[in-house]
């Protein structure tokens, strides 16, 4: 059965923007006097929300700096205020090199002429969902757009996709999730609907195809076969 409703993470998936996550997130700890992280720290924290991030760093952070005391502890009485400092540099930095993964563009053109409806179910804020592909020129392809904070339950939960698909009558077995994470991989096992992996994105590929998800790609122009089927 062909493809009509397609829900696409954000991060790793249409946009390459983990080097304005990383800055962001380094420039943040800074701020609290934590040394800066490896690029593969945010690469393991993105995908998860905000504070799943904030956290993986700090414990990171704390380990290069050879701090002996709770990094757990420190980030639970400081939490708040870091999360607040990283989306106000994060929001003045991902203009600076966050681009559309090659080929997206007339990738969504095209499921557009075919009458698929697209949907973008992030754990990425909301307004920086919609802040980012507005900028990149894409966001009315969207029927909706939701973030970390859109529902009461961030992805994987199965909330998100009862929520759409109770609004706009979207059947789970003509329903395909595409992202590049194990959230998105558990999301479309919560809905459950079927799962494509992209192995260009954020999370390693070895790591992805652990997960034996139902399809693969390596670019998103790959997509249009999957979706035609």
């Amino acid at each position: 059965m062909p493809f009509s409703t397609i829900l696409f993470d954000l991060d790793g998936t249409l946009a390459d923007s983990l080097p304005d996550i990383h800055h962001s997130v380094d420039n943040a700890l800074a701020e609290f006097g934590l040394p800066p992280v490896d690029r593969s720290v945010a690469q393991i924290g993105v995908g998860n929300g905000v504070m799943n991030l904030l956290t993986t760093a700090v414990r990171a952070s704390f380990k290069s700096a050879g701090r002996t005391d709770d990094a757990d502890a420190w980030f639970r009485d400081n939490s708040g205020k870091l999360a607040d400092r990283y989306r106000q540099l994060y929001a003045s930095a991902w203009k600076t090199s966050t681009v559309l993964y090659p080929g997206v563009t007339a990738m969504l053109a095209d499921m557009s002429a075919r009458e698929v409806h697209c949907f973008v179910v992030s754990n990425k804020p909301e307004m920086f969902c919609r802040d980012i592909l507005s900028f990149l020129g894409v966001a009315e392809r969207f029927t909706a757009i939701i973030g970390e904070d859109s529902c009461a339950e961030r992805k994987p939960s199965r909330i998100i996709w009862k929520y759409l698909s109770e609004k706009y009558s979207l059947q789970a077995e003509s329903t395909i999730v595409v992202g590049d994470g194990q959230a998105d991989f558990a999301f479309a096992k919560n809905i459950p609907c079927s799962v494509c992996l992209v192995r260009y994105g954020i999370t390693p590929p070895e790591t992805l195809e652990a997960l034996h998800a139902d399809h693969y790609i390596d670019a998103v122009s790959e997509l249009k076969k999957i979706i035609a089927r």
